[in-house]
């Protein structure tokens, strides 16, 4: 009789903690993405984070800040609304770096090509080597801007010359001006060159040194492959017999 009674008691008990288990929270969020292995951030009252697919049982509550980041792939942002009473699942599908989208920033800002791939140092290294150039070129165009100006001035003098010999000695001060005009407007040719060259490394390296496996490719039996740790760069020739 007694043990009836155990097993009674101990039958209402257990259905009585599933139901008290089914009255708590049981949401969450789960976040997964294509492909898997990515950073997980949220962030709002509390900030948590992992690695995908991943799972976030806290009691949490109202609107976070999703991040999904990947090394080689561009980063996720999104605002997810989590409900305690519910499971929300997120599926995320990231979409990889190109070379082209790295070309066309370089081409834009010299070195953000290189820091869209987390390349900072070398980026960097190519946003001052490219403002030096244009420093360069700024410096040249005002040195001939004052060259010309001299030039053209003497030029209106000699023409008001109001003598012969007031002429011969404007003459030989023209033709000064006139060489060193030409000089100063040689030395903003190879700055505007400068900065073409400085502009077109930057294109360059963002292209052929771009963080991927198709950056190889082969020319009959020679393989070619960039190297790069983000601040050095190099060729690497392979010969197949």
């Amino acid at each position: 009789m007694q043990m009836r009674a155990f097993i009674l008691f101990a039958g209402l008990f257990l259905l009585a903690s599933l139901a008290i288990a089914d009255s708590f929270p049981t949401g969450g969020i789960v976040v997964t993405s294509n492909p898997p292995g990515a950073q997980v951030t949220l962030t709002g009252d509390i900030t948590v984070s992992g690695v995908s697919p991943a799972r976030f049982g806290q009691l949490m509550v109202g609107n976070y800040e999703l991040t999904v980041e990947m090394f080689g792939y561009e980063k996720y942002h999104s605002r997810v609304t989590i409900d305690p009473s519910k499971e929300v699942t997120v599926d995320v599908q990231l979409s990889a770096k190109s070379r082209l989208k790295s070309a066309l920033r370089s081409a834009f800002i010299p070195g953000w090509g290189q820091r869209y791939v987390e390349h900072n140092k070398k980026g960097l290294l190519m946003t001052l080597f490219a403002a030096s150039t244009v420093a360069l070129y700024l410096k040249a165009d005002g040195d001939f801007d004052d060259k010309k100006q001299e030039y053209d001035d003497r030029v209106v003098a000699f023409n008001k010359a109001g003598s012969i010999s007031e002429q011969r000695r404007l003459a030989g001060l023209v033709a000064t001006a006139q060489a060193d005009a030409y000089e100063a407007e040689n030395d903003r040719r190879i700055a505007i060159g400068a900065v073409a060259v400085a502009w077109g490394i930057n294109i360059l390296d963002a292209i052929v040194f771009f963080p991927e496996n198709r950056g190889s490719f082969s020319v009959k039996s020679f393989t070619y492959a960039p190297q790069s740790d983000g601040v050095t760069m190099g060729l690497t020739f392979t010969k197949a017999f």
